[in-house]
C-alpha cells in the first residue's frame, strides 16, 4: 500500500521510508501535512506511533534537499531528560546513514548533517569544537538550552534555527522548569527571528492550554504600548485508541492472616515473586516510589538469585552506571532492571517482556506512563503487574485500575509568573546584552506563564536584583544588575555570568556528596547528606548491586571502596513528601464510599475481577476495609463521610491526645486546611496545636474533650485565606519553599564550581535572608513563596469546596475510639515519628538567635559595657566603607556612578579622597584610563550638587536626584547642581531632563511608595560612615535642627543606629549605624588580641620551607602524595625533580614511589616549555595551560597524528608502526611534541631515560623497521622509550564564567604551594599564574572571607594575601633552630625573587646552585654544583657539618646521583688557602692538588 502524505517528501526519502519503515502511522499522516506548512503544532500519540520520527522527518527533507543551508543549528530539540537525548541523537544517526546510501547509489549530492548532544556531560573539547563547527541538528535539555542563551560566546550558534521540538512536554509543563524551557524557546525570537515549534506528548490534558503555553505571543508595538497575538498551534492526536491491561497480584502471607509482619519478610517475599517473574522473561522493568525501595528491592532479588539478576536505576546512580545498565538489558546481558521514574519517560532500552509495578503509582499520569513502557508498538496492548505492599496500597490499586484510560489522568496547568525563575531568566538575560527595561518588559510578556505579569511586579523584581527594595539598598542582597533609570536600561554586573553557569537551574539542591572510588576518583552515584551524617568511616553499605565500605569523607565526595562484609544498610534519600491532588483524591473518596456500601455484596469483587485482580488480591482488599470498620465501629472515610479517631495510646500525656482526622482529600488539601485550624485554635485558646499532615488524614493533639463541630466551625470559605496568611509564613513549609525560591533566583549562590553547598548552611542561610526580608511586605521571593504555597502547591477552590459540604451537611462527620490505631491510621501515626528527627526549614523567630548575636547587641545597647573604640580602627573601617583604602577603590568609570549610587551623596571632601584613591590604584594596576577621562564620561550621570545649609557641595548621581530631593524635603527645581568638568555642562543639562521626568514619575506614585522618608534616606547615608556627631551629619545633609532630632529620634527607637560617645578621645556625643558599630566591636576584639607583628623579608625562606614540607622532611609515600599536591602546576627542569626538588623534601626519596604514584592514580607529568615539566591529576591539567606561544590548532593535530587513535595510549613500536617514522626522528618527535604540552608519557622511566641521554634521538640497533621484534634488543636498557604514550586532552576554550572560577582554584593551590601570595613570589610561575591575571580574584575572595589581605612580610612592597592556615602558622612563629637545603630554582628558594631586605649574597636561580639556611639565617651558598662556596659561618662552628649534609644527598641519591663534589674555592680563596679545610676535612672531603673533593662511595 501507499499513502499519499509521502508525496511531500523527496523520492528518495518516499523510498528510504517505504522500504524501511512501512506505512506512515496516523499521526504522521495528520502531522506531516500541516509540518510542511510551517504551522506550529502539539501532537499528542501514544508512545511507540513514531511521534519523533513524525517531529524531525521533515527538517531532514529540508536540510538533505538544501533548502536548509548546512554549518548552523537548524533543529533544535529538547527533552527534560538526558539519557532520552543519547536515544533520540542513536536514533537520528541510523536513518540518516540509511539515507546518505540511499542518496549515493542514486548519484544524488547528500550533504553533510551533523546531530549532536549538548548537557552538563558533555565534555569540554565537544563544546568547543560544536562552537567551531555546529552541528544541522542540536539535541538538549531545557537547563543546558538556557546556560547556552546566558553565554556570549555559545549563543551564536542558535542564530540560523528554523524548526524546535519540545519532546515529553507533558513532564515538565507543570513545574518551574517548564517555565525555565518555555522562556529560552522564546528567547530564540530575538537571536533567529520567528521558527516553527513542534510539541510531543503522550498523554496530557488539556491540550489547548498545552497548546498555548508553547505557542505564546508575538508582541507588536503599538505607539508605545505593546499587543499580543498569539501564535496559532494546531492540536493533533491520534486516532489509535491506547489499550492498558493491569493484573493486580499479592503477596502470600505466612503470619495466619495478620496485616502486621515482620517488615523484611514482606519484602523478601515479594522479591521471591519477582525473581520467579523476572526468571521466566528476557527483559522485565520493574518500577518503584523511591530509591531507597529500588535498592533494597534490588539487594533482595539478587540475594535469591545468587547472581546479579537485575540492576537498580535511579538519579543518585552516575549517567554512565545508568547508561551502562540500560545498554545491557537491550543487549540481553541483563533480565532486568529495577527502577524509579527514571525510566518513566520514553528512553529507549528495548522490547519488554514485563513491567512489574511495585506499590501504586503517585498519580494516574505516571501510572499510564510506566504500564505504557511495554508494548511499544503501534496498536500494542500495555502489560503491567501491580503489587500492592500494604493495606492503604490496595486501596490505591483499585482505584488506578478502575481509572486506567487517557481520560482519567489528572489536568495540568502551568505555573503562573513565577518570580524566582524570572529573576533567574533576567540574570541570563542582561548577562549577554544591555536592555531597555520598557522592551524587556514587554518581550517577556511574550512567554505563556509571564503574559500577566504586571509592571509592578517586574520593577521589584529589577530593585531586588539591583539590590535595593524600595529604593533602600537591603545589605542582605549582592546587587546583580545595573539599572540606569536615566538610560532606562538594565544589564548584569561583572560575573553574573558565572553565578548563572554555577547555580542555573530549577531543581533544588538538596546538598548530595558524590559518591567515588578512592583509587580513580570516578562517580559511582550520589549519597543524601543526612545519610552521610549518620555514617562512620570503615562503614558499609549498598548501592546498585555492589557493597561500598566508606574511606573518607571530604566536604564534596564520599570515597569508598568495594566492601565484602554481609551487611543490611540502604542508603536512604529524604526528599519534600509530594501532596497528592484532589483529584486522585477524589477518585480514591469515591471508590471508598461505593466500597462501603458493597462490602456485604459481591459487586465489588466482580468490578475487580473484572479489571485484573487476583482473587487473593481481592480478599486482601476486602480484608484490610473490613478490619477498618471493625476497628473504629463507623463508615469507612470516604468522599462525603469524615472520620474523626480518637487514639488513646498509652504514652500520651494527661492533658493531650491524638486525634486522626481521617480526610481523604490529598495533601494539596488537608496541609492549607490543617494550617488554618491551627491558626483558628491558637487564636481562640491562646496556645499552638501541635499536628502532622498527610495525604489521607490530619494528625491533630489535642484536649481530651471538644466537639467536632466546634473543631470544624473554626475555619470557614470566608476566614481561609487570612488564617492561613497568620500561620503559614511561620511554618517549616513556607521556609522551605523559600529557600528553594530564594536558591532559583541565586539568591543563594553555590560555593563554587563543583562545590557542594550543605543542606544545613543552605537552611541558615535562606532563614537569615527571610528574617532581612520580612518586614518587606513586596518583596519578590516572598511574594513568589506566597504565590508558590497558594496557588502551585494548595487547592484553595477545593478547601472552600469541601468546607461547604461540611457546613450544609453533605459531608457527615462521625467519632471514634481506638486504643491502637485503626488500619487507615497505622501509618499516619509512624510518619509523625519520622516529623522531628531533622532540622528543618521553620523561619528563626526572635527567641532563636545565637547567644553571640545576643552578647553583641547587648555589648550595643549597653553604654556601661561598652569599650570606646580606637580611633586607629575607626579610620581603618573608615577606609574601607568609603573605598578609599588600597586596592579597594572603583576600577573604572561604571563601578564609580555605581558607587555614587551606593553612597547617595559624597561631601566634597570625601569625593577627594575617592579620586586619589582611584588615581593610586589605576596606578599600581597599570590602568590607562585616567581620572579625567572618567568624570568626562560621567558628566551626563553625576554632577556636584549643593544642598541647601550645607558648606560644601556633594557628588551626587543625577539618577537618584528625585528620592534625595523627596527624603530631604527640597523641591526639585530648588537643586544646584555643577558639571563633573566644565566641558561636560551640556551633557548634565540633558541629563538633568530625564532625571525631571523621573522625579515626575516618583511624585505620581502613592505616598506609601515614593520612598520618601527622610530617617530611611540618613539611614543609607549613615551606613557608610562609623562614628560621627550629630552636627556632621546635620551639616553634611543641610537638615534643620529640629528635622535631624526627629530622625535621629526615629532611628533609634528602630534600632538602625545608635548614640553615645562612642570613639576613644571624643568629647561629644556620636551616633554610627548601628552594624557598623557591631563590626567596629569585633574589629576592636580582633585588635586586643597578640599583636601580629609582620616578619622580616629574611623569614620568607624558613617560612616557604616550612610550608612545602622541607624542615620537616616525609619519610612515607603518603608523605611524598601530600609534598608533590602542593607543587602541582610548578613548572621546573625535568631533572631537578628528582636530583633536588624532592629529594630536600622526602629523607629518603625512592624513584619507585613515583613511579607507583603514577601506575595508581590519576597522576600524570607534562611539559611547558623546553625540557621542563610539571606534575598534576589528570582532571586538573586545564588548571596549568601552556604560554600562548606553545599551542596552536596545527601543533595539536600533528601531535595526534602520531597516535593511531588520539584517545590510546601506545609503546614506542606501535607509534613506529602507525607512523613510519625512523626511531630517530619518532624520538626527537615525541620530545617536541612533550615540551609543548601536547603528549605525554604514563611511566617517568621513559623521562629519566631522556635525561641521562640529553633527550637525543637513539638510533635502532639493527635494521629492519619497526617489526614487533625488530630493531631493538628488548633485555637492553637501549630501548629509546619505555612506558605508553598519549595525547594530552587539546587546550581547550572556557567561556568567561568557567574561566573565572578556574582563576580561583589556580589561587588555592599557589597559596597550598606558598602560604602568603605577592608580585614577586609568583614570577616564576606559569604566565596564567601570575600577579596581574590572579589579582582581580585575589580581591573578590578576600571580600568573601576565604583568604585574608595584609602585610605579613616587611619591606615587600604592594598587597600581600595568605589563607587561613598560613596566617595561623605566622602568628604561632618559626623555628629557628631549624637547618635546611635547597636548590637555587626550588619552589621554596628565595633566590632571584630580588625581594628588599633578602641577603645579597644569595646566588643566581639556576640548577646547578644550592643553599643551606640555618633558621632565617643564610649559612652556605654552593655554585656550580660545589665548586665555589660561601660559608657565612665561623670554622669552627659546630654545625658547619649538618650545614654540609646536602653533599651526601647529592652524592647518594638513586636518580643520577653526581660522582663528586669538587670545592675550587671557599670565601673567594682557593679551597686548600681557605680556613674552612679542616672542617671540610671532617666532614668527608679529601685534598686534591688544587681542590677539595668528596666522592661518592660504593
Amino acid at each position: 500500500m501507499y499513502s499519499p502524505v509521502l508525496e511531500l517528501f523527496h523520492p528518495l526519502i518516499r523510498k528510504w521510508f517505504a522500504e524501511k519503515v512501512g506505512l506512515p502511522t496516523d499521526i504522521q499522516v495528520q502531522a506531516w501535512p500541516r509540518v510542511a506548512k510551517g504551522e506550529h503544532v502539539l501532537i499528542t500519540a501514544p508512545t511507540g506511533s513514531g511521534k519523533t520520527l513524525t517531529a524531525f522527518l521533515w527538517a531532514l527533507q529540508k536540510l538533505i534537499t538544501g533548502e536548509w543551508l548546512g554549518g548552523r543549528v537548524r533543529v533544535l530539540y529538547v527533552s527534560p531528560l538526558k539519557a532520552l537525548n543519547n536515544d533520540v541523537r542513536r536514533n537520528l544517526l541510523k536513518p540518516l546513514r540509511e539515507l546518505r546510501e540511499y542518496f549515493e547509489e542514486a548519484g544524488e549530492r547528500f550533504p553533510p548533517v551533523r546531530v549532536l548532544t549538548r548537557s552538563g556531560d558533555t565534555p569540554q573539547n565537544e563544546r568547543r569544537q560544536m562552537l567551531r563547527r555546529p552541528p544541522e541538528i542540536l539535541i538538549t535539555t531545557p537547563e543546558s538550552l538556557n546556560l547556552l542563551l546566558g553565554s556570549k560566546n555559545s549563543r551564536a550558534i542558535l542564530s540560523g534555527v528554523e524548526t524546535v521540538i519540545l519532546d515529553e512536554i507533558h513532564a515538565i509543563l507543570d513545574s518551574k522548569r517548564g517555565t525555565h524551557l518555555i522562556t529560552a524557546v522564546d528567547r530564540l525570537v530575538p537571536l533567529a527571528g520567528e521558527f516553527q515549534r513542534i510539541a510531543l506528548s503522550a498523554t496530557v490534558r488539556p491540550r489547548e492550554t498545552v497548546a498555548e503555553f508553547v505557542g505564546g505571543f508575538e508582541a507588536v508595538q503599538a505607539g508605545e504600548d505593546y499587543r499580543y497575538l498569539k501564535r496559532p498551534v494546531v492540536i493533533l492526536k491520534s486516532a489509535v485508541k491506547k489499550h492498558y491491561n493491569l493484573t493486580v497480584e499479592a503477596i502470600e502471607r505466612d503470619n495466619g492472616g495478620e496485616e502486621e509482619t515482620e517488615p523484611d519478610a514482606v519484602w523478601q517475599a515479594l522479591a521471591a515473586a519477582l525473581t520467579r517473574v523476572i526468571r521466566e522473561n528476557t527483559a522485565t522493568l520493574v518500577f518503584c516510589n523511591s530509591r531507597r525501595t529500588v535498592e533494597k528491592l534490588t539487594r533482595y532479588i539478587n540475594d535469591l538469585a545468587g547472581e546479579s539478576l537485575v540492576y537498580s536505576h535511579h538519579g543518585s546512580l552516575a549517567r554512565e552506571l545508568r547508561l551502562a545498565v540500560e545498554e545491557k538489558l537491550k543487549a540481553g546481558e541483563l533480565k532486568g532492571i529495577v527502577a524509579t521514574n527514571s525510566l518513566e519517560l520514553g528512553i529507549d532500552i528495548g522490547e519488554l517482556d514485563a513491567v512489574i509495578l511495585v506499590q501504586t503509582p503517585p498519580s494516574m499520569t505516571a501510572a499510564i506512563q510506566r504500564i505504557g513502557r511495554a508494548g511499544h508498538g503501534v496498536g500494542q496492548v500495555s502489560r503491567g503487574i501491580l503489587y500492592p505492599v500494604h493495606g492503604r496500597d490496595f486501596v490505591e490499586a483499585a482505584v488506578a485500575s478502575l481509572n486506567l484510560s487517557e481520560e482519567g489522568i489528572e489536568p495540568i496547568a502551568p505555573i503562573e509568573a513565577p518570580l524566582d525563575v524570572l529573576a533567574q531568566v533576567l540574570l541570563s538575560m542582561t548577562a549577554v546584552e544591555t536592555w531597555n527595561v520598557d522592551e524587556l518588559y514587554a518581550f517577556l510578556r511574550t512567554s505563556y506563564p509571564y503574559r500577566g505579569l504586571s509592571r509592578k511586579s517586574y520593577d521589584l523584581l529589577l530593585e531586588m536584583l539591583a539590590g535595593r527594595y524600595a529604593d533602600t539598598r537591603l545589605r542582605e542582597l549582592n546587587p546583580r544588575v545595573i539599572w540606569d533609570k536615566l538610560d532606562n536600561t538594565v544589564k548584569a554586573r561583572d560575573r553574573v555570568e558565572r553565578l548563572v553557569y554555577q547555580g542555573g537551574g530549577t531543581i533544588p539542591d538538596r546538598g548530595c556528596y558524590d559518591l567515588r572510588l578512592m583509587d580513580t576518583r570516578a562517580k559511582i552515584g550520589e549519597l543524601d547528606e543526612e545519610f552521610v551524617w549518620e555514617r562512620s568511616l570503615g562503614e558499609t553499605f549498598m548501592l546498585g548491586t555492589q557493597v561500598w565500605r566508606i574511606m573518607r569523607v571530604t566536604h564534596n565526595d564520599v570515597e569508598v571502596v568495594p566492601g565484602d562484609r554481609t551487611i543490611n544498610i540502604i542508603p536512604f534519600w529524604r526528599a519534600e513528601e509530594q501532596n497528592r491532588d484532589f483529584f486522585y483524591s477524589e477518585k480514591i473518596g469515591l471508590f471508598l464510599e461505593e466500597a462501603d456500601k458493597d462490602l456485604e455484596t459481591e459487586a465489588l469483587a466482580y468490578q475487580l475481577a473484572g479489571h485484573g485482580w487476583s482473587a487473593y488480591a481481592a480478599e486482601r482488599l476486602y480484608e484490610f476495609l473490613k478490619r477498618q470498620k471493625e476497628a473504629t465501629g463507623q463508615p469507612l472515610p470516604h468522599r462525603h463521610h469524615i472520620l474523626l479517631e480518637h487514639f488513646s495510646d498509652p504514652l500520651n500525656s494527661a492533658d493531650s491526645k491524638q486525634v486522626i482526622i481521617h480526610a481523604l482529600w490529598g495533601g494539596k488539601v488537608n496541609r492549607p486546611f490543617a494550617m488554618a485550624l491551627a491558626a483558628a485554635w491558637e487564636r481562640r485558646f491562646g496556645y499552638p496545636l501541635e499536628m502532622y499532615v498527610g495525604n489521607n488524614s490530619i494528625l491533630l493533639m489535642l484536649p481530651h474533650s471538644f466537639a467536632p463541630g466546634e473543631l470544624f466551625s473554626l475555619v470557614s470559605p470566608q476566614n481561609l485565606e487570612n488564617l492561613l496568611r497568620a500561620k503559614l509564613e511561620s511554618s517549616g513549609f513556607f521556609g522551605a519553599k523559600f529557600r528553594e525560591n530564594a536558591g532559583r533566583a541565586l539568591l543563594l549562590p553555590k560555593a563554587g564550581f563543583k562545590k557542594r553547598m550543605p543542606l544545613w548552611l543552605n537552611r541558615l542561610r535562606a532563614k537569615k535572608l527571610m528574617s532581612a526580608v520580612a518586614p518587606c511586605a513586596d518583596f519578590p521571593i516572598m511574594l513568589e513563596t506566597w504565590r508558590t504555597c497558594l496557588k502551585d502547591e494548595f487547592d484553595l477552590e477545593a478547601v472552600k469546596q469541601l468546607l461547604e459540604e461540611i457546613k450544609d451537611g453533605r459531608i457527615s462527620i462521625s467519632e471514634a475510639i481506638t486504643h491502637q490505631p485503626s488500619p487507615f491510621a497505622s501509618d499516619v501515626i509512624w510518619r509523625q515519628t519520622n516529623k522531628y528527627m531533622y532540622e528543618d526549614d521553620t523561619p528563626l523567630s526572635d527567641k532563636q538567635s545565637g547567644l553571640s548575636r545576643e552578647l553583641l547587641k547587648e555589648l550595643v545597647y549597653s553604654p556601661h559595657l561598652r569599650p570606646e573604640i580606637p580611633e586607629a580602627l575607626v579610620r581603618e573601617l573608615d577606609g574601607k566603607l568609603k573605598r578609599t583604602a588600597p586596592g579597594y577603590a572603583p576600577a573604572d568609570g561604571e563601578e564609580l556612578l555605581l558607587w555614587i549610587k551606593e553612597r547617595l551623596f559624597i561631601p566634597a571632601d570625601e569625593a577627594a579622597s575617592l579620586f586619589a584613591a582611584m588615581e593610586r590604584d589605576h596606578r599600581s594596576d597599570g590602568h590607562n584610563l585616567t581620572l579625567e577621562e572618567i568624570k568626562s564620561n560621567l558628566g551626563g550621570k553625576a554632577a556636584w550638587l549643593h544642598l541647601p545649609g550645607t558648606e560644601q557641595p556633594g557628588l551626587c548621581a543625577l539618577e537618584i536626584l528625585p528620592r534625595i530631593a523627596a527624603g530631604l524635603g527640597i523641591g526639585f527645581s530648588g537643586l544646584t547642581l555643577l558639571p563633573l568638568l566644565p566641558q561636560a555642562a551640556g551633557q548634565l543639562s540633558q541629563g538633568l531632563k530625564r532625571a525631571a521626568a523621573l522625579f515626575e514619575q516618583e511624585a505620581a506614585r502613592e505616598p506609601e511608595e515614593s520612598g520618601s522618608d527622610t530617617a530611611l534616606l540618613v539611614s543609607q547615608w549613615l551606613s557608610y560612615y562609623g562614628p560621627v556627631s550629630r552636627e556632621f551629619v546635620s551639616r553634611s545633609l543641610g537638615l534643620p535642627a529640629e528635622v535631624c532630632a526627629e530622625v535621629f529620634a526615629t532611628l533609634l527607637e528602630e534600632e538602625y543606629i545608635v548614640a553615645d560617645v562612642l570613639t576613644r578621645g571624643a568629647v561629644e556625643e556620636e551616633v554610627c549605624d548601628r552594624e557598623n558599630l557591631e563590626r567596629l566591636f569585633m574589629m576592636s576584639r580582633r585588635a586586643r588580641r597578640p599583636e601580629f607583628r609582620p616578619l622580616p623579608a629574611t623569614a620568607l625562606p624558613l617560612f616557604l620551607a616550612y610550608c612545602q614540607g622541607v624542615v620537616e622532611k616525609g619519610s612515607t609515600l603518603e608523605d611524598l602524595q601530600g609534598r608533590l599536591e602542593q607543587l602541582f602546576g610548578f613548572i621546573s627542569q625535568a631533572q631537578l625533580w628528582e636530583e633536588a626538588i624532592l629529594p630536600a623534601r622526602m629523607e629518603p626519596y625512592y624513584t619507585a614511589w613515583l613511579d607507583s604514584l603514577l601506575q595508581t592514580s590519576d597522576l600524570i607529568w607534562f611539559g611547558r616549555g623546553n625540557k621542563r615539566i610539571g606534575f598534576c591529576f589528570r582532571e586538573d591539567l586545564e588548571l596549568f595551560p601552556p604560554g600562548e606561544d606553545y599551542q596552536g590548532e596545527e601543533e595539536e593535530a600533528r601531535a595526534r597524528a602520531l597516535f593511531p587513535d588520539p584517545r590510546g595510549k601506545y609503546d614506542f613500536f606501535a607509534l613506529g608502526r602507525h607512523t613510519g617514522l625512523s626511531s630517530d626522528v619518532l624520538t626527537a618527535r615525541l620530545w617536541e611534541h612533550v615540551w609543548r604540552g601536547s603528549i605525554t608519557n604514563d611511566s617517568f622511566a621513559a623521562l629519566r631515560r631522556g635525561i641521562l641521554t640529553k633527550f637525543a634521538p637513539l638510533q635502532a640497533e639493527g635494521k629492519g623497521g619497526f617489526g614487533r621484534r625488530a630493531g631493538f634488543s628488548r633485555w637492553s636498557a637501549s630501548r629509546p622509550l619505555h612506558g605508553s604514550w598519549y595525547a594530552l586532552p587539546e587546550n581547550e576554550e572556557r567561556d568567561p564564567v568557567e574561566r573565572e572560577e578556574l582563576v580561583k582554584e589556580r589561587i588555592r593551590q599557589l597559596l597550598s604551594r606558598y602560604g602568603v601570595l605577592f608580585r614577586e613570589l609568583v614570577q616564576q610561575e606559569l604566565p596564567g599564574m601570575q600577579w596581574r591575571r590572579i589579582f582581580s580574584a585575589l580581591r573578590l575572595m578576600e571580600f568573601s572571607g576565604e583568604i585574608y589581605a595584609g602585610h605579613f612580610f616587611e619591606q615587600i612592597t604592594g598587597l600581600q594575601f595568605a589563607s587561613r592556615e598560613a596566617y595561623l602558622f605566622l602568628q604561632k612563629g618559626l623555628n629557628e633552630d631549624s637547618i635546611y637545603w635547597l636548590n637555587a630554582a626550588d619552589p621554596a628558594s628565595p633566590c632571584g625573587l630580588k625581594l628588599p631586605g633578602m641577603d645579597e649574597d644569595l646566588p643566581a636561580r639556576l640548577p646547578a646552585n644550592f643553599v643551606v639556611f640555618h633558621g632565617t639565617r643564610l649559612k652556605v651558598t654552593a655554585k656550580r654544583n660545589g665548586k665555589e662556596l660561601l660559608i657565612k659561618a665561623e670554622p669552627d662552628d659546630p654545625a658547619l657539618p649538618s650545614y654540609f649534609a646536602f653533599c651526601k644527598v647529592l652524592l647518594t641519591r638513586e636518580f643520577n646521583p653526581l660522582k663528586r663534589i669538587v670545592v675550587e674555592s671557599v670565601n673567594v680563596l682557593p679551597a686548600l688557602e681557605s680556613p674552612y679545610k679542616k672542617a671540610l676535612q671532617s666532614v668527608g672531603f679529601t685534598a686534591d692538588y688544587k681542590s677539595l673533593k668528596l666522592m661518592r662511595q660504593y
